[in-house]
């Protein structure tokens, strides 16, 4: 069973097991380097990267963590990511072909605060990500 996470930090630790995920220690600056580092790992599908001294900042910056389908899949806790999304977006169809009007109004609803809110009441977090 693939594993799961409670938040950002069990993500990162499970990168490390892998040895998928370079930390860098040393004082990067945020607009440069980093910017500059992060286009370099996701162009050759290279490691997850935790920045642990940003200048101005004490706060690190985790990136590249979605740069591989294995990663993307990690993260989502599956076996193979693009299964997953074509199960979703199937469950999705489903639910809009006709038996959902409430889905097919909310999707159409203006501004993106009211589309949520209505999704949010017709899709259930725990219905669409069942089986």
């Amino acid at each position: 069973m693939p594993e799961t996470f409670d938040d950002i930090r069990g993500f990162v630790e499970s990168l490390e097991r892998r040895q998928d995920l370079v930390r860098v220690r040393k004082q990067v600056d945020p607009v440069l380097e980093v910017n500059a580092i992060l286009d370099r790992l996701a162009r050759t599908r290279g490691p997850a990267v935790l920045f642990e001294n940003v200048r101005g900042s004490s706060i690190p910056v985790f990136g590249n963590a979605f740069g591989t389908p294995r990663r993307l899949s990690w993260a989502f806790g599956a076996d193979d990511f693009s299964r997953l999304a074509e199960s979703r977006m199937e469950k999705l169809f489903q639910m809009a072909s006709g038996e959902n009007k409430d889905l097919l109004l909310a999707l159409r609803a203006k501004g993106m605060k009211t589309k949520l809110q209505r999704l949010k009441k017709v899709l259930p977090a725990q219905n669409l990500f069942k089986g």
